[in-house]
This record gives C-alpha cells, structure tokens and sequence, in this order.
C-alpha cells in the first residue's frame, strides 16, 4: 500500500507538471502536444493507482470482516474501518505558467512531491493500528 501511495504522489504531480509544460508552450509545437500526450498519460496512471488502492482498501476490510467472523472485533478496530472506508487522496498542487520553469521542474516538483506523498502515508495509519490491535488480540485468542 505504501508503495501506492509512493506511486499516485508521483503520477499527481506528474499531471500536473506536464499541464503546467502544455500551459507554457505556445502552440501548437510538438513540445506542446508531447506535454498534453504525458498529461493524459499520468492522469490515466493516477486513476490506475487510485483503482487499486481501493481494492487494496476493500481487500483489507474484508480480511478484517473475516477475523470478526471467529472473534467480536476489539475496541477501536470499526471506527479505523471507518476513516479507512472513507480515505480520500489529496490532489497535487496546481502550477501557474508564471512560475520559472527551471525552479519549478529542479525545486518545487521535489518538495511537493514529497510533501504530497508523506500526506498520502498518513492515510496508512488506521491500517497500522488495526494491525496491531488484531495482533495484540489474536495472540490472546491463540494463548487461550
């Protein structure tokens, strides 16, 4: 999942830089329509990640759904199932064309991509903690 969310940051910003390159080129110029051929690409490639972490979410309700199955789910597991079942993906940052080409492709795609995808790992947190509490508690169902 983490992998993911590695994965969407960049096609997101990827969208978004190769609009920002399609904005700055006056056209049409093959520079143009490669900038607006890469857009669609990384938008397609975003929507392709985003698929799959919602399947990847799915999957892991339903394994937490089987677990209740065998044992009442402990305490705080439904509302992470919750926040997990709600997860939104935050968009990445817009780029006006008055922006120097050259600090936004060797600067700001970097910092916002980063800052982008540590947003995204925030959303791996319920998974994290249902983990550990289906652990703490499967242990003890096991010890019995």
């Amino acid at each position: 999942m983490k992998n993911h969310y590695r994965e969407l940051a960049m096609a997101k910003l990827h969208v978004e830089y190769w609009w920002y390159c399609y904005t700055i080129n006056p056209g049409p110029t093959p520079e143009q329509s490669r900038a607006y051929e890469e857009h669609l690409k990384s938008q397609a490639f975003a929507r392709e990640i985003e698929r799959s972490i919602g399947n990847t979410k799915a999957d892991f309700i339903g394994h937490v759904r089987k677990f209740e199955m065998i044992e009442q789910l402990p305490e705080g597991v439904q509302a992470h199932l919750e926040v997990i079942s709600n997860l939104s993906n935050a968009r990445a940052k817009t780029y006006d064309k008055s922006i120097d080409y050259n600090t936004l492709r060797n600067e700001t795609v970097y910092a916002d991509e980063e800052q982008l995808r540590n947003t995204y790992y925030k959303n791996l947190d319920s998974f994290k903690t249902i983990n550990e509490i289906l652990k703490k508690n499967f242990r003890k169902t096991i010890e019995l």
